[in-house]
């Protein structure tokens, strides 16, 4: 039982603890403030202010906050301050139309600001104090708002430099982005409210978050392991250093990447089937730097490929370099070189190249060209495989693939011309002849999304057209066609696919063309193939995703299942 003398005690001890608190704050305070203005005074490259009375990290954002947040943004409007919302403010509202749910804070860009005390003493009305200032080159970078609620407020002020936007928020880094996604805004509704978010969202989000922006994550990290668009200075000195020579009016860039692709494919069935039964297995990396000026809109990249085969004799059982130029502004990208098969829009679908050829054949030798804009894209290619020699013959494969959305249907085509030089008959007789084989899929299609994350199903319905001929044994090509239905459901991390192919066999000469004039999946030379696809995925943080996959392949011969791990595996580092 407590006593009243002991309750007295405790709230006097309390009250001192509380007393203690802020003494200890306001020294803090102090302390920081003075040096913070005495390294403004004599003009120091970098200053910055930071102080706040509660831990950062354990504060999240309610719901009901966004009542504040609509507030902040009129005030903005009303003075006429540029703004968007951004980072993970803007992630959270566009993928999952609500604060993410570990988010600490509000966070705003600001360009051509100069309103800094009309900003202030609107934040200050409101009950806000100041947690943080950032000073580079004398110039505010960031202010950093809280209220008595742990409410806090981010803004970040971005400059027009060399044709591009920077900010300098961080010691020795520096933050870039393409003035298009500040001088065309997304109005976009949520929680009843219509926000501004940057201009080419989803575009804008690959280049701040990465290519897997649209997976959740459960925690809080690091942001500036996942920024994509953070520099370090001492990465331009050197280049700057190295490459003096080619003095141009902005900075070059040194990148690097490491891709890697575990797999394993169990593909059971008969010796009757179109397919036989096998297993294939392995490892693969690719390693990557690049050099590359005008924010990386030209680079110049050099990599290495290099295959571990399961149960092969050697080490390494293919390898290669990889060297290739990479150009891309905000619709068109080109590639020229020997470049990853993986850099195109869409993987290939498996009538056009068998996924046992997508693995063992990974890279490109060519151009690629590609132009994408919100309602669609065209991308054409060029894939030299082969040059005529005493021991080998010209090959060669020249595709595309284009799909718009048009009043909410996907109209496209996806399709190839693939050329081989070959020797027929035996030994003693040999016929140098040519095969042509052109394969062209146009389809219509839609999706349809389920929820405001990334739930989604498409549907898609077209057909498939056969052009085969060679040309030392037919004056004509031989023309073969079939219908072609494809669905896909994704729903959280589980999907389904199921594809159903009806008309004539394609790859008419058989087995005998498989892999030198067929790059398709073998299963469609039936009359009739039935395709469905299981797969979960799983996700390691944001550097590696674990597909498990389970097929079924039913055919006029019968029924035949896949088993299949792949295990994909990036280190962005710099891009």
């Amino acid at each position: 039982m407590i006593t009243s003398d002991n309750g007295v005690w405790q709230l006097f001890s309390f009250r001192n603890k509380q007393m203690l608190f802020k003494i200890l704050f306001y020294i803090r305070y102090y302390r920081k403030k003075v040096k913070f203005l005495l390294q403004r005074l004599f003009k120091k490259k970098y200053v910055v202010y930071h102080l706040f009375p509660f831990n950062t990290l354990k504060v999240t954002l309610k719901d009901e906050d966004v009542h504040e947040l609509y507030q902040i943004c009129e005030i903005l409007d009303k003075h006429g301050i540029h703004y968007r919302l951004t980072d993970g403010l803007a992630l959270g509202l566009y993928r999952e139309h609500h604060f993410i749910r570990h988010d600490n804070d509000f966070d705003f860009d600001l360009m051509d600001f100069d309103a800094l005390d009309v900003l202030k003493e609107e934040m200050l009305q409101r009950g806000y104090k100041v947690g943080r200032e950032a000073y580079f080159l004398e110039k505010l970078q960031q202010i950093v708002f809280y209220n008595k609620d742990s409410l806090i407020v981010d803004f970040s002020i971005w400059f027009r430099e060399d044709g591009v936007l920077k900010h300098y928020g961080e010691e020795h880094f520096v933050r870039i982005q393409e003035l298009k996604y500040f001088e065309t805004l997304t109005d976009y509704e949520c929680y009843g409210y219509t926000f501004k978010l940057p201009g080419h969202m989803e575009d804008w989000l690959v280049k701040r978050f990465g290519e897997d922006w649209r997976v959740p994550k459960t925690y809080k990290g690091d942001w500036k392991q996942e920024c994509k668009d953070i520099h370090r200075f001492f990465t331009w000195l050197i280049v700057g250093i190295v490459l003096s020579t080619y003095q141009v009016s902005y900075a070059q860039e040194i990148g690097w990447e490491v891709n890697a692709r575990g797999f394993f494919n169990n593909l059971e069935g008969k010796k009757s089937s179109y397919r036989q039964a096998n297993t294939y297995a392995g490892f693969r990396i690719q390693p990557q730097v690049s050099l590359g000026v005008k924010e990386n809109t030209h680079q110049l990249v050099a990599g290495y490929d290099a295959l571990i085969d399961w149960g092969g004799e050697n080490y390494l059982d293919k390898e290669g370099f990889l060297a290739y130029y990479k150009y891309q502004n905000q619709y068109l990208r080109v590639l020229l070189g020997k470049y990853p098969r993986r850099l195109m829009v869409e993987e290939m679908p498996e009538y056009l190249i068998c996924d046992s050829i997508q693995i063992y054949r990974p890279n490109m030798t060519g151009f690629d060209f590609l132009y994408k804009t919100k309602s669609g894209y065209i991308e054409a290619f060029l894939d030299w495989t082969s040059k005529r020699g005493a021991d080998s013959r010209e090959q060669f494969m020249a595709g595309g693939m284009i799909q718009f959305n048009v009043g909410g249907f996907l109209l496209g085509a996806n399709g190839y011309y693939y050329h081989y030089a070959l020797e027929f008959g035996g030994e003693s007789y040999k016929v140098h002849t040519m095969h042509d084989n052109t394969m062209i899929h146009p389809y219509v299609g839609r999706n349809f999304k389920l929820s405001a994350t990334t739930d989604s199903l498409g549907v898609r319905v077209g057909t498939i057209i056969n052009f085969d001929r060679d040309r030392g044994l037919e004056k004509q090509p031989q023309a073969r066609m079939g219908f072609l239905g494809e669905a896909g459901l994704r729903w959280k991390k589980w999907g389904v696919n199921e594809t159903f192919y009806w008309g004539a066999g394609l790859q008419r000469l058989g087995a005998d063309g498989f892999g030198e004039y067929y790059w398709g999946d073998p299963f469609y030379r039936s009359p009739i193939y039935n395709r469905t696809d299981l797969s979960y995925l799983i996700t390691f943080d944001r550097y590696a995703t674990l597909k498990v996959g389970f097929i079924i392949h039913i055919t006029d011969k019968g029924v035949q299942t896949s088993q299949l791990l792949t295990l994909i595996a990036s280190l962005p580092g710099k891009k």
